[in-house]
C-alpha cells in the first residue's frame, strides 16, 4: 500500500512539473494534474493540499540546494586571504554554484517566472537578502582574522553584488540558446572577476 502512495505521489509530481513548465503555475489545474496522473480528483487531495503545496514539493531539491548554497558561503575554510590566490578555492567556488545552478535549471526558471501568486513569491528576494547578510557577516570575520584588510565596504555596495549574482543565475536559466561552453565561460568569468574585486577592494 505504501509502494503504491508512494508511486501516486511521484506521478502526481512528474506531471505537475511538466505541466507547469508548459502552462504556467495558474494556468494549470488541478483537474488537468489529476487527469493526467490517472488520479480522482478528490484523491489528489489526500497527497496535497493545494496547487500551492504542489508547486512547494516540486520546488523542494532547489530551495534545499539554494540553502545549503548559502551555508557553504560561511565555510571556515573561506576565511583565508589564500581565497585570492589558489587555484583551488576558484575550483571549489565554481564547483559550489554549478551544483546549485546547473541540476535545478528548470526548477529555477520556475522560481523566477512563475512563483508570483505563490508562497514562494518572495523566495528570491529572501534569497538575495541572505546573500547580502552574508556578505557582511563575512567580510566582519575577515577583518577581525586579518586586521590590515580595509574597512570600507558599503552595505549598497552588497546589495549590487546580489544584483549580478541574480543576472548571472537568470541569464544561464532563462536563456534556452545558451550552451555548455558559454555557461563555463559565463562561471569562469563571473568568479574570476569577483575574486579579483575583493581582493582589490579588501586590499588583501
Amino acid at each position: 500500500m505504501q509502494t503504491k502512495k508512494e508511486n501516486i505521489e511521484r506521478t502526481l509530481l512528474v506531471v505537475a512539473r511538466e505541466q507547469f513548465m508548459k502552462n504556467g503555475v495558474r494556468k494549470t489545474s488541478m483537474q488537468t494534474i489529476a487527469r493526467l496522473s490517472g488520479v480522482a480528483v478528490g484523491n489528489i487531495y489526500n497527497y496535497f493540499k493545494s496547487k500551492d503545496d504542489l508547486f512547494k514539493a516540486i520546488m523542494r531539491p532547489l530551495l534545499v540546494a539554494m540553502e545549503d548554497y548559502n551555508k557553504h558561503n560561511l565555510d571556515e575554510v573561506y576565511i583565508s586571504l589564500d581565497v585570492f590566490k589558489e587555484e583551488k578555492f576558484f575550483e571549489r567556488m565554481k564547483k559550489q554554484v554549478e551544483a546549485l545552478i546547473l541540476p535545478y535549471k528548470d526548477e529555477m526558471r520556475l522560481l523566477i517566472t512563475q512563483s508570483q501568486g505563490t508562497s514562494l513569491e518572495y523566495f528570491l528576494r529572501h534569497f538575495k537578502e541572505t546573500q547580502k547578510i552574508d556578505g557582511m557577516k563575512y567580510i566582519e570575520r575577515m577583518k577581525n582574522h586579518f586586521p590590515e584588510l580595509s574597512k570600507e565596504v558599503s552595505p549598497l555596495f552588497l546589495n549590487i553584488i546580489s544584483d549580478l549574482w541574480m543576472s548571472v543565475i537568470k541569464q544561464i536559466v532563462l536563456n534556452p540558446m545558451i550552451s555548455e561552453a558559454e555557461i563555463d565561460l559565463l562561471l569562469n568569468n563571473f568568479i574570476t572577476y569577483g575574486m579579483g574585486g575583493w581582493k582589490s577592494l579588501l586590499r588583501a
